[in-house]
């Protein structure tokens, strides 16, 4: 039975990418950075495998430019829509090497020969440094052990997160369960990044499973929303890379309607797979020990391009992030900027609050700054997550930038 409406409802549940229905995952240590030290080397994952029970609907976003060759190769295997398997690599990215292309092949040639499935069903990504040479041997003798090791456990899923950490303090995961109807649905993600980050995708790979049953042509207009308002809003250090993958598969086995159309039952899934890549990019923001994270939540602009562009202006601002660090925001450093960035911006119609767990302050509105103690502004902004509020009542569009202060 369809229903009308959206229901915001989002539960977190155990897991990650083997929460949902129809999938299994696995990492194992492989030494793809050839370590000789057999006491102090590393031999946390850094292989992951997600595979599907059977061939399922499959989308793909990608860094806008400066494709690798992992990318590349993923982008031809998924013009149909749909794939079987996700094979990842961190410590070495295998980006624009002399055989770059070829090792990105053989690769996917060895997990369909050990998963029994065709190379083009395979998606593949690669992360870690750059001004390394990269050398498939090593990955191609751990996957059979990696296909051996698959599993649908959350163990299994936690194995994966761990795979594909370059630089992440922790390993990134998580699930959650949400309505379509009557119908009980799950959404898992296995994620990583906290570096070179910018839009679009910079640095980012991100991989998301569910059981929902969607269309691969809707599957598709969903993720490339979905990362428009989350993933390419999301800012750290302004510096790109050029393997950035968010990756999507839907096993169907929830059981619901397929969602072949943009209806309400579209909008629902809409709605989680936009929370679960919101929550992506705060954990991605917030992964450095000193950082706080940087939300600025823009409403009342007149079109989509003022509202994310703004927003993204005021994240990427030196002088605010600054501000920020000091337990302080000037309120003359925002005037100035929406004004430079976007000249119609009617500053007598703007208003700006900060907010934290501590409570709201609102610094501006009505055309004037209001007074008050900058001890209490300090005690309000001295907390991890300081949320940058701004209304131009303009319009009726809004956009959300992520970033951090550092």
């Amino acid at each position: 039975m369809r229903k009308n409406g959206v229901d915001r409802t989002l539960t977190k549940i155990q897991g990650g990418v083997c929460a949902p229905s129809g999938f299994r995952a696995s990492g194992v240590y492989a030494n793809i950075e050839r370590k000789t030290d057999n006491v102090s080397r590393e031999t946390r994952e850094n292989l992951g495998l997600i595979l599907g029970a059977q061939r399922y609907p499959t989308a793909c976003v990608f860094a806008s430019k400066g494709y690798g060759a992992p990318t590349l190769l993923s982008k031809k295997h998924i013009q149909l829509g749909s794939a079987r398997a996700v094979v990842v690599n961190s410590g070495i990215a295998n980006a624009f090497g002399e055989n770059a292309e070829r090792s990105a092949r053989v690769i996917c040639q060895s997990v369909g020969k050990y998963a029994r499935i065709l190379e083009e069903e395979v998606v593949i990504a690669s992360t870690g440094k750059l001004s390394v040479p990269f050398s498939e041997t090593p990955v191609l003798e751990n996957i059979p052990s990696l296909v051996e090791k698959l599993q649908a456990t959350n163990e299994s899923s936690l194995a994966f997160a761990r795979a594909i950490m370059t630089t992440d303090t922790a390993p990134k995961q998580f699930a959650y369960s949400f309505y379509i109807g009557d119908i009980p649905c799950k959404i898992g993600v296995a994620c990583k990044g906290n570096a070179r980050v910018c839009p679009n995708m910079a640095t980012t790979l991100c991989f998301i499973t569910t059981d929902v049953n969607i269309s691969p042509k809707m599957l598709t207009k969903a993720l490339q929303t979905a990362v428009n308002d989350t993933l390419n809003m999301l800012i750290c250090d302004g510096i790109s890379s050029p393997n950035d993958c968010a990756c999507i598969m839907a096993s169907g086995l929830a059981g619901n309607y397929i969602i072949d159309r943009a209806d309400s039952e579209y909008n629902k899934f809409l709605y989680a797979l936009k929370e679960t890549l919101a929550q992506v990019c705060r954990l991605i923001a917030q992964d450095e020990p000193n950082a706080k994270l940087l939300v600025c939540k823009l409403q009342g602009a007149k079109s989509p391009r003022v509202s994310k562009t703004l927003a993204k202006e005021v994240i990427k601002s030196s002088g605010i992030r600054r501000k920020i660090t000091q337990n302080s925001l000037d309120v003359e450093d925002v005037l100035s900027l929406l004004r430079t960035v976007e000249e119609q911006t009617d500053l007598s119609k703007v208003e700006i609050a900060v907010a934290t767990k501590k409570g709201k302050r609102v610094l501006y509105e009505d055309g004037r700054a209001l007074k008050m103690m900058q001890e209490e502004l300090e005690k309000t902004l001295d907390e991890r997550e300081v949320e940058i509020l701004i209304k131009l009542n303009d319009g009726n569009y809004q956009a959300t930038a992520i970033g951090n202060n550092l």
